[in-house]
């Protein structure tokens, strides 16, 4: 029996010891129900809470020696990571973390073309992006 079918149930029943006993379980049920909900509410806020912490980076300040090959150790990086350098005046020195580069390698195939062997591609040469690269060179 449901809360609201013990509380229509109660009522009808009229006034006396058996009502009260009525009216108090259903209000049992209600707060049970009501610390249930809670209970969920409470447990995904600290769920969400302890995964938003997990992914933030703490920046306290930090300061780190460089070794005699002028190495120094950050402690937010990992291996492989690649930084833009830029000296700010004054002593500062700005790191700024390089996104790795999007790139797909290319498959080459062998083939005999009379006397000569040639690379062939899988896919075509975008000529927009080889005149950029090669205008660094010029």
């Amino acid at each position: 029996m449901g809360w609201l079918a013990a509380d229509q149930a109660a009522k009808a029943q009229g006034p006396g010891p058996a009502r009260a006993q009525n009216l108090q379980g259903v209000r049992h049920q209600k707060l049970l129900r009501c610390l249930t909900n809670l209970q969920v509410i409470v447990a995904d806020f600290l769920r969400k809470s302890i995964e938003t912490h997990a992914r933030k980076r703490h920046t306290c300040p930090v300061t780190v020696t460089a070794d005699e090959k002028r190495r120094v150790r950050l402690p937010s990086a990992r291996p492989g990571d690649k930084f833009d350098v830029q000296l700010a005046g004054e002593g500062k020195v700005v790191l700024t973390r390089l996104e790795p580069a999007q790139s797909e390698s290319a498959q080459v195939r062998i083939e005999k073309r009379g006397r000569f062997s040639v690379g062939v591609l899988d896919h075509p040469i975008n000529e927009e992006t080889l005149k950029q690269a090669l205008a660094d060179f010029l």
